[in-house]
């Protein structure tokens, strides 16, 4: 399939191609292949362990910009454990972070997103990183099915949602830039505050060559559907409640 690929502009609250709003890659994701998944049923299905809830999209947005920070100015922003851990695996992997926030989109998709953090390695390629923070005690819970075609050989939970991202997230920013040097993409899994897992996006997302080109005809075709229509094709003509009370 041929893209007419272009690098989306941040406006105000939203990434858009010219004067065209882009769709958000995560909710799009959601939409088209995870309709039925709840991050709220995971949690809720193994208990809140006496834990106390968080404000993950509020968490999320203030290491956004604590991530930019340490990438502009070179210094690691103090009392912040997320950031401490973060920083620590980075220089453990003798990685260097070059850029935070990065924009990457398909102009024919109206796709667009932003990586979290771009590093380069020893060998100065390009190593593309998706970081999540929480979900410490249902990331892997696996009680929901499979995504949707094509990649229903897989189950849904939040760390294959978040693989699913990053696989798009690669392509995006790859077929953009189709002569740099890449080195792998990357989940970073900031939990508890101090813990951290970094582990590579796994292979059977991209082991088969059809799978991709097929997920991003889906999504093509998806763009030209009217919106509540789909809705209504993947609820069952049910509204979804979204938030978690």
């Amino acid at each position: 399939m041929s893209h007419d690929h272009c690098l989306p502009i941040w406006h105000t609250k939203a990434l858009k191609f010219g004067n065209i709003f882009a769709r958000g890659l995560t909710s799009t994701i959601q939409t088209d292949f995870a309709p039925e998944f709840s991050s709220c049923f995971a949690m809720k299905s193994v208990g809140s362990g006496g834990r106390k809830r968080t404000r993950g999209r509020a968490r999320g947005n203030a290491l956004d910009r604590s991530v930019q920070k340490w990438v502009t100015e070179g210094k690691v922003p103090k009392n912040n454990p997320y950031m401490t851990s973060l920083a620590a695996e980075i220089s453990r992997r003798g990685w260097l972070p070059v850029s935070a926030q990065a924009t990457a989109g398909c102009q024919e998709l109206r796709l667009a997103t932003k990586v979290d953090l771009i590093c380069t390695n020893e060998k100065q390629q390009i190593i593309l990183i998706e970081i999540k923070t929480g979900y410490a005690y249902y990331f892997d819970v696996h009680n929901q099915g499979c995504f949707r075609f094509p990649f229903d050989s897989i189950s849904m939970s939040c760390r294959n949602l978040a693989f699913l991202q990053l696989l798009f997230t690669t392509y995006l920013y790859l077929h953009a830039r189709p002569n740099i040097a890449y080195g792998g993409s990357y989940l970073i899994h900031l939990f508890e505050e101090d813990q951290c897992q970094c582990v590579p996006l796994p292979t059977f997302f991209f082991s088969d060559p059809e799978v991709l080109p097929t997920a991003l005809e889906c999504m093509r075709r998806s763009k030209n559907k009217n919106k509540r229509t789909r809705q209504c094709e993947l609820t069952n003509g049910k509204r979804r409640k979204k938030r978690c009370v």
